[in-house]
């Protein structure tokens, strides 16, 4: 396919030039973000392919170079130039004072984190310890789980890919990681749950490298796949010691002619699935780009995990927040569907092609996705077994603050939003015409 970069790529929508100084930072903005020209006051955000990737960038970019703090919802109902420039000017004064609020607060929850480390710090051995701060809410469901079921292999992530690696070098390999492992903290965390004021994750300023490496080029297809999926299985009865870092591995089956296995170990708690996907783009770029120069040296970011601890610690104390989930759900009853007695099973469903295509044609013709049709039939299905009008699941959605460099740091970002749906017959009535 040709490059696209310098394409002329329509929005279909007439250009309009920026008219005010809001205006003409804003395209700009929307410009970088979205490595597009000539953006015009009436063109969409999302219709140019902004995604909630770039609308972090974008907020980000915003509090950068506009300093004033706007939200997610703000550009979701104000997409496009001339919207969300409007709604900066309309709101000035308010977001101002928002704005400086949100400083005060942040600083405010900095101090406090803090002094949280230096009494850490003053009670430990703080040697090869670079910080300490309080666990995000995922990392200690997640770590909970895994420590009340141990042998279950749960949130023992396993990532098993074939790779191509045509000049192989094992030690550009452990260097790369190196260079990783020094740019986010993440990858040298452990947690410490009982011996402080709260539960905390310790960052340290250096670990052993968990990589492996085991030549089986010389045995058979067959003998190669009862190995590796050997490996996987008995890997999943020596759960991490959520204690002590790091919290992943890697092993490198070599099976002949440039061909690797790679095995990638993860306790989820410290990755979601943006980003292993996105360290492991960063690891294999950055591995041809030590064979082109090997004095590289990756860019550090300009954030950490840490930013995002400050945002939920900021976050638990706004009563807009507590006031609304409180008022949300405070009519929630629990479903009575089940049985008392626990019981575990996994069924797996597959859908044929016709059916598969039909729901693609559905979602096109209804101008949503195939998750929003799947998630309405679930819904339906709760309504069946269910007396009450309202039904409520758990979405999962990402919580990546909207700070500078927040779409590459590594962690965990993932949580689950009560969404509460009102399914009387009226209002499916109404949804259906």
């Amino acid at each position: 396919l040709p490059d696209p970069d310098g394409m002329a790529m329509d929005s279909g929508v007439q250009y309009i030039a920026p008219r005010n100084e809001t205006e003409r930072a804003m395209a700009a903005l929307f410009e970088s973000v979205l490595n597009r020209q000539e953006i015009g006051v009436k063109d969409d955000f999302f219709s140019l392919g902004g995604d909630s990737i770039k609308l972090l960038r974008l907020l980000s970019a915003i509090r950068k170079q506009l300093n004033v703090r706007i939200h997610i919802a703000d550009v979701y109902k104000n997409s496009t130039v001339e919207a969300i420039s409007l709604h900066i000017d309309q709101y000035a004064d308010e977001i101002v004072q928002n704005t400086i609020a949100a400083k005060e607060d942040e600083q405010e929850v900095r101090t406090a984190l803090n002094e949280l480390r230096e009494r850490i710090l003053s009670s430990a051995n703080t040697e090869n310890i670079e910080d300490v701060f309080p666990m995000s809410p995922i990392e200690k469901g997640m770590i909970f789980e895994s420590l009340l079921n141990p042998e279950s292999g749960i949130y023992h992530d396993q990532m098993v890919n074939q790779v191509s690696l045509p000049d192989f070098s094992y030690d550009r390999l452990q260097l790369a990681l190196a260079l990783l492992v020094e740019k986010h903290p993440i990858l040298r965390t452990g947690f410490n749950l009982g011996d402080y004021e709260t539960e905390v994750q310790i960052v340290y300023k250096n670990i052993t490298l968990p990589l492996s490496y085991e030549d089986i080029s010389t045995l058979t297809g067959g003998e190669q796949q009862r190995i590796v999926s050997d490996f996987t299985a008995s890997e999943l009865k020596h759960p991490f010691n959520v204690f002590v870092a790091p919290l992943w591995r890697i092993t490198l089956f070599n099976i002949g002619n440039g061909h690797f296995v790679f095995a990638f170990q993860v306790h989820h708690a410290i990755i979601d699935g943006w980003s292993y996907a996105s360290l492991m783009t960063e690891l294999t770029d950055l591995y041809f780009k030590l064979g082109e120069d090997p004095s590289y040296k990756p860019t550090l970011l300009k954030s950490s995990y840490k930013d995002f601890i400050i945002q939920y610690e900021i976050d638990k104390k706004n009563h807009t927040i507590i006031d609304f989930w409180k008022s949300e759900l405070a009519d929630q009853v629990k479903p009575d569907l089940f049985a008392d007695e626990y019981k575990n099973d996994t069924f797996y469903v597959h859908l044929d092609t016709e059916l598969e295509q039909g729901l693609d044609r559905t979602a096109a013709a209804l101008n949503t996705s195939v998750k929003v049709i799947t998630l309405s039939a679930w819904l339906y299905l709760l309504k069946t077994l269910n007396y009450r009008q309202q039904v409520t699941v758990g979405l999962v959605t990402s919580n990546r603050p909207d700070c500078e460099d927040s779409d590459k740091v590594l962690g965990c970002y993932l949580n689950t939003i009560p969404f509460k749906l009102d399914v009387s017959p009226a209002q499916l009535c109404t949804a259906h015409i």
